[in-house]
């Protein structure tokens, strides 16, 4: 969408620091030098690597950079960002993505689970208190019995009736039904949390809907990069008008039963 990735397919093998497209990087268009480069497909300890183009030989169709742990081949694919300098860092792309995802909270939530263990030795009739709930919001709380069937507890109408409630962060299950059987193993808590960042190309789900978070994304590399090209500004405020129109689509859908979490740990 910005217009700033060229991608390359090795035309032949390199080395550790070089990457070779003859048919791509011969054309002079523009010298590289500068641009980063990822390893998008190859072996597999270069995938996923930022490397800074140190040197070109375009007639070659050659780029040179820091050593990667291993050689690039034939067919490896890379791509080249920061397009004649007036584009975006690698590290610039991965810090506007991990912001857009900050900002898709509360409209977004991820579905979760929690593991909470009660203490073995209350035997007592109260309430059984459980803290640490590492979510934002829940719906559901049970358990598993000795026969490996999950069991849900009911949610409780009301403070200190029979089931479940909750207080900020403290778990209340208040039933001597459940809390005779829970003593000692693990309650599962479902429910909802923040989306998390990610720093891992190759391993770390983004689960924000698409379409909102390419267009947020897009808005807030080129309102970064105003003082670089005058007009990225009009491109922001494009790209923000799409992300606002699609907004309403990354709203969680929430059972009834849901709670909110206001202080959690």
């Amino acid at each position: 969408m910005l217009g700033d990735v060229t991608p390359l397919t090795a035309t032949v093998s390199g080395t550790t620091t070089t990457f070779i497209d003859t048919i791509t990087l011969s054309s002079g268009v523009e010298h590289p030098k500068n641009r980063d480069i990822v390893i998008t497909n190859g072996h597999l300890s270069n995938e996923g690597l930022v490397r800074r183009i140190t040197g070109a030989d375009l007639n070659s169709g050659s780029l040179t950079f820091d050593a990667l742990p291993q050689a690039t081949a034939a067919d490896d694919t890379a791509e080249l960002y920061n397009f004649r300098g007036k584009g975006f860092r690698v590290s610039e792309y991965n810090s506007a993505i991990n912001q857009a995802i900050a900002e898709s909270f509360p409209l977004y939530k991820s579905s979760n689970s929690d593991l909470l263990s009660p203490d073995p030795y209350d035997t007592s009739d109260a309430p059984h208190i459980l803290t640490g709930i590492g979510l934002t919001h829940m719906y559901s709380v049970g358990y598993t019995n000795s026969l490996g069937t999950f069991v849900t507890i009911p949610k409780a109408q009301g403070f200190g009736r029979s089931g479940w409630w909750v207080d900020h962060s403290r778990l209340y299950i208040n039933d001597t039904r459940y809390t005779s059987i829970i003593q000692g193993e693990s309650v599962v808590v479902q429910g909802y949390s923040r989306a998390q960042q990610v720093d891992d190309d190759t391993t770390d789900l983004i689960l924000v809907p698409n379409e909102w978070l390419v267009f947020r994304t897009a808005s807030i590399l080129c309102m970064s990069a105003v003082d670089r090209d005058q007009g990225n500004f009009a491109r922001a405020q494009t790209f923000q008008r799409q992300a606002d129109m699609c907004q309403t689509s990354i709203r969680t859908r929430m059972p009834s039963t849901t709670v909110l979490i206001s202080e959690f740990e």
